[in-house]
């Protein structure tokens, strides 16, 4: 399966819940016409708090989060989902492979500790990350 770099920079909302894929990095996802304002300010918090950099895809931030760090704290304040996609080779009966891809969503807490995570960044694609309207709202900036 071939992903292009577009593939997953989207910002999707719909009545409920906020959809954010993780390919933008901070700046993009802050400078997006479709994110939501409170957000934005949280995001240009976090970036000049230096605890992410401009240029840093959503995914990758995830991907060395820590329980200590601010951006931890904030993602668990929103109560966010990510999204993992895990892109395999299936061989089936004759022969022929065919590629195929499962999805896992996880909590921050879950994504954080999860060990099979942990080094094999190849195998794995962050794909989105989502999270209510609501959450959003009690979010304090």
């Amino acid at each position: 399966m071939e992903f292009r770099e577009q593939d997953f920079k989207y910002i999707i909302q719909s009545f409920s819940d906020v959809f954010i894929g993780a390919r933008f990095t901070y700046e993009e996802a802050a400078e997006h016409v479709d994110m939501p304002g409170k957000l934005k300010s949280a995001i240009y918090r976090m970036i000049y708090s230096d605890d992410v950099k401009r240029e840093e895809t959503i995914g990758a931030h995830l991907l060395r989060l820590q329980e200590k760090d601010m951006g931890y704290l904030f993602y668990s304040q929103l109560k966010i989902k990510i999204k993992v996609l895990f892109p395999k080779t299936v061989v089936n009966k004759k022969g022929v492979q065919k590629e195929t891809a499962t999805e896992k969503i996880y909590t921050v807490k879950e994504f954080v500790s999860d060990e099979k995570l942990k080094g094999k960044q190849e195998e794995f694609i962050v794909q989105e990350i989502s999270f209510s309207k609501l959450h959003l709202g009690a979010l304090s900036v």
